[in-house]
């Protein structure tokens, strides 16, 4: 991939320049239909992801493919990448989303989740779309955090470390501590309950589960007797973490902010 940057001007259509109404107009519109086949792509500690294939697929090898990753809870389901599967497809490119570990139909084995700075999921797959659609031209996009993480694996790989002729941005949160600041704010908060609540539920099964190695006690984070390894990870660090009956808040990790951030 060569390594020319372009910027893309955009200009709201009238009536919708309001950053609120661009994120939840897409909500209250019918998204187009769209049928897509599930594949199970396992990863090599063991857990998996899932990819939505589009149909139909093109029937040519060397068709060109699209390759998408979703934002912070977001799946095939969310407005954009609906929209930005079926032009895709309509205009005859081989189009997939990743599912981010833990957002697909079934909860992903291990403790580890996703975050807007590992790369590791995205270079497997686009790795494994190497080896079977080598002659097929290809092009990933990022929306959010699955933005921030295709910059961050394009600047990690260098421009000859991946096989893609082009990575497209949308709305990435390239400053993640200035963003959280943010979505914490105002109106915002609106968007920052309902991540939490999407995040914290899968939390929830988990620990129901045992699939964790700490569970929620009265007197804290204790580690589980259900999952027994010798070395026990450190307990999760997070901005709140809601556990009913109470409510945790610690400072949050600025380093991870930072590592995790593309920043210009």
């Amino acid at each position: 991939m060569s390594e020319r940057y372009f910027c893309a001007d955009f200009t709201p259509p009238r009536g919708a320049a309001n950053p609120h109404v661009q994120t939840l107009l897409p909500r209250l519109m019918s998204l187009p239909r769209l049928a897509r086949e599930i594949e199970v792509l396992e990863l090599p500690d063991g857990d998996f992801v899932e990819l939505n294939w589009a149909l139909p697929k093109p029937a040519e090898p060397t068709a060109p493919l699209f390759v998408l990753f979703h934002g912070l809870e977001g799946s095939f389901d969310s407005p954009y990448a609906r929209w930005l599967l079926k032009a895709a497809t309509g205009l005859g490119w081989r189009a997939v989303l990743m599912h981010f570990r833990g957002c697909g139909a079934q909860p992903n084995r291990l403790p580890r989740a996703y975050h807007s700075g590992d790369t590791a999921d995205a270079y497997w797959l686009l790795g494994e779309l190497s080896h079977r659609y080598p002659r097929a031209l290809k092009v990933a996009a990022g929306v959010s955090l699955g933005g921030n993480m295709l910059l961050k694996l394009v600047a990690e790989q260098g421009g000859d470390g991946l096989d893609l002729a082009g990575a497209i941005v949308v709305s990435a949160p390239l400053d993640l501590a200035a963003s959280a600041d943010t979505l914490h704010r105002g109106f915002s908060r609106v968007y920052e309950r309902h991540l939490l609540k999407a995040l914290k539920s899968k939390v929830q099964v988990k620990l129901n589960r045992g699939g964790l190695p700490w569970r929620w006690t009265t007197r804290g984070w204790r580690a589980s007797t259900a999952c027994a390894p010798t070395m026990m990870p450190s307990p999760p660090r997070c901005t709140a973490f809601a556990m009913p009956p109470t409510t945790i808040s610690v400072p949050r990790p600025a380093g991870c902010w930072t590592a995790s951030s593309c920043p210009p």
